[in-house]
């Protein structure tokens, strides 16, 4: 005789458990979820790939190399920074961001009163996700160069630069503006070798 297969009873039972198993895995998900590995990769991303409207969606933050990003303390250390620099992201105004790249090649980033505009183009011949931006304030004010990194998982981007260059981009801006500058978040963000911060973006609806 066969032996006897599961009762109902039983069944109700690894059901129960797979479903609180489910539930636990989803509360211990980060509050941020523009941060995975928290490594630069050599995604397929082209110019085309960024056309469009976009609006702040979470902080981010990446590392140039493995080796960099296990000296700081491996993929988890990506999460704790992004909780940290958030308030600082606040303050600045920069979670009302919306950027526009168009086909020319052109963008425009805005945080409230203040617009960014400039070109964008891939840093070399390839589609790898690494890019040229050449910032302006007011349409007219040279800022400079600043190289980008831009990854595509689904519909969203991340776009993150050096976090030095990016303190400095955000503090200057904030002498013009009078928003709060990203001073104060600049000893946390230099203590990380090869860090990379910036945004990631969702389509803007």
């Amino acid at each position: 005789m066969p032996p006897p297969g599961p009762t109902s009873q039983t069944c109700s039972k690894a059901r129960q458990r797979k479903q609180r198993v489910v539930r636990t895995t989803t509360a211990a998900q980060p509050p941020f979820p523009a941060l995975a590995e928290g490594l630069l990769t050599s995604s397929k991303v082209g110019e085309d790939d960024l056309v469009g409207n976009w609006r702040y969606n979470a902080p981010a933050v990446t590392f140039k190399s493995d080796n960099l990003l296990q000296k700081a303390g491996g993929s988890a250390a990506s999460g704790v920074i992004v909780e940290k620099i958030a308030p600082y992201y606040e303050k600045a105004g920069i979670t009302s961001l919306t950027a526009t790249f168009n086909q020319d090649r052109t963008f425009e980033l805005k945080v409230k009163k203040i617009t960014l505009t400039g070109t964008y183009a891939l840093a070399g011949d390839e589609a790898n996700g690494d890019f040229v931006f050449n910032f302006k304030a007011v349409k007219k004010l040279p800022l400079g160069k600043m190289n980008a990194h831009v990854d595509k998982v689904g519909s969203k981007i991340t776009l993150t630069f050096d976090a030095s260059k990016l303190i400095k981009l955000v503090n200057t801006v904030a002498q013009v503006s009078g928003r709060a500058s990203l001073q104060s978040a600049a000893k946390l963000l230099n203590s990380y070798d090869g860090l990379n911060c910036g945004f990631e973006l969702s389509p803007a609806q």
